[in-house]
């Protein structure tokens, strides 16, 4: 299967850009973040500037980006401290599984609640409508949001030959790679049988490891930066 790769785009890069509205987004897979530069609104420089947090699929990916800033935003998503995760290792996607597994087994009035030791770096956890005063009242929470939202970036693979099953495939292909213990999202068994390529690139780049989804972004990844 043979993919073109759009490169990281932060919420600023999509401003006032009309080629972003809704109904212009292309089929495919995509991936959202956080960049981990000081600075905000910055692409990652590598991979080891990009914390992944999701990855889907979507029939039009502008519509579907627009969607899950919304939901990060209004409380739809966990919420993890993403410098505190980074400064000890946290494996957000085992951490949040965790949460789930002790959530559903627990009877009303259980007293299970965050933040808790238990699960490290866990602010919010999406159960219910009963959590959302304290979503919208925590201060700690509001800085992380407004943190995530600058530093939100995502990046589209589209297949150069658009199929529902290309898309199912690739993103069980792309959460295998990085891995599910890294994510917030659904977990699926590796597809058997497929080879995927990033083809907009000076050479062809095998799409095998986590480095792969970096190496054809990353000069233009630098001349965005350096203001080239």
């Amino acid at each position: 299967m043979n993919v073109n790769q759009e490169c990281f785009r932060t919420i600023k890069d999509f401003n006032n850009n009309s080629l972003f509205r809704k109904g212009n987004g292309k089929s495919g897979v995509y991936i959202w973040g956080f960049s981990l530069e000081e600075t905000d609104f910055t692409i990652p420089t590598n991979s080891k500037m990009f914390f992944p947090y999701y990855v889907g699929k979507a029939h039009d990916m502008y519509s579907r980006t627009h969607e899950h800033i919304a939901f990060l935003s209004g409380g739809n998503f966990s919420i993890f401290d993403i410098k505190e995760c980074v400064q000890k290792n946290t494996l957000v996607g085992q951490i949040q599984k965790k949460y789930q597994k002790t959530s559903s087994n627990a009877k009303p009035n259980s007293g299970i609640s965050l933040p808790n030791d238990s699960y490290p770096n866990l602010l919010h956890f999406p159960e219910g409508i009963h959590t959302l005063q304290k979503f919208f009242t925590s201060q700690k929470i509001k800085n992380e949001i407004d943190w995530m939202l600058k530093h939100f970036c995502i990046t589209y693979l589209i297949p150069e030959i658009p199929q529902k099953t290309h898309n199912i495939d690739l993103e069980k292909i792309v959460g295998n790679i990085i891995g599910y213990d890294k994510l917030i999202t659904e977990r699926y068994k590796f597809p058997q049988g497929h080879k995927i390529e990033i083809i907009n690139s000076p050479q062809n780049i095998s799409l095998n490891t986590y480095e792969d989804l970096f190496i054809h972004c990353r000069g233009k990844m630098l001349s965005v930066q350096l203001g080239i």
